[in-house]
């Protein structure tokens, strides 16, 4: 996995927005915060500061994107849409269908690099599929 560069570190930081974007916001929804919501706030911070997440940190990104679709409106459109397709799941559902084929392409690329050793520079291949430069 060395030759993925960018990959982990991109959604790291995208957890890491959404953590920081709900300790803002929930707080100010209302005063004192609840125990779902302190509970939600204590899982965006393990996803944050976790390394390679294994099959239990996956199911619990999905629990919480969906937590927050479903219960915090003013927090959803903070999601990136690359953490919905990162989690998958349930997640999908939020995801418009054309871009979904563009996840599927950029997830093959990086199969294909990983596959046969090339460097893949995650943000870049990502930015070209999706048009972005």
């Amino acid at each position: 996995m060395e030759n993925l560069t960018g990959y982990r570190e991109h959604h790291q930081q995208l957890l890491r927005d959404l953590r920081d974007r709900a300790n803002q916001l929930v707080p100010a929804i209302k005063h004192p915060v609840s125990d779902e919501e302190q509970t939600l706030l204590q899982d965006l911070k393990a996803l944050a500061d976790a390394g390679e997440l294994d099959e239990h940190g996956i199911a619990l990104g999905q629990r919480t994107l969906c937590k927050i679709v479903s219960l915090y409106s003013n927090l959803a459109p903070h999601i990136h849409p690359d953490l919905f397709w990162y989690f998958g799941g349930d997640c999908m559902h939020f995801i418009p269908d054309e871009d979904i084929a563009r996840y599927q392409a950029l997830d093959e690329a990086r199969y294909e690099a990983e596959s046969s050793g090339e460097t893949f520079h995650y943000q870049d291949a990502r930015a070209k599929i999706f048009g972005l430069h």
